[in-house]
């Protein structure tokens, strides 16, 4: 008789199967689109680059890349994908998103819900 437990491990064993296939696929693609600067398959690197982030990100800082390497990459491939479509939007039509502060972690300034941060200038 089969054990639910035997079931589970097969079970557990082919998902394991899948997401080492899936890593080993997409660090090849973006190995290979690093080297030709020809991007091959980007939906499915972004879709594994989602799915896959911590793995590939350890992964990537084990073998010796940088430690942004992944993010850099995700950025890339997004930027790939919707250049076509963000490229038809006229320029007059376009708006430029930054983040309302660019200060540092430690900065002293203080937070008012009418004027926002309040800039004590230390430098």
């Amino acid at each position: 008789m089969i054990s639910i437990f035997d079931v589970f491990g097969v079970i557990l064993t082919v998902f394991l199967v899948i997401v080492l296939l899936l890593l080993l696929i997409a660090v090849l693609l973006i190995f290979y689109s690093a080297k030709t600067k020809k991007v091959v398959f980007p939906g499915f690197i972004l879709f594994v680059l989602d799915f896959l982030y911590y793995p590939l990100k350890s992964l990537t800082e084990k073998i010796g890349f940088k430690k942004g390497y992944i993010d850099m990459i995700s950025n890339d491939m997004r930027n790939f994908v919707n250049y076509k479509a963000l490229s038809k939007i006229p320029f007059n039509e376009r708006i430029l998103l930054l983040p309302q502060c660019l200060r540092k972690i430690d900065c002293p300034a203080t937070l008012n819900s009418l004027k926002g941060f309040e800039c004590i200038n230390c430098g």
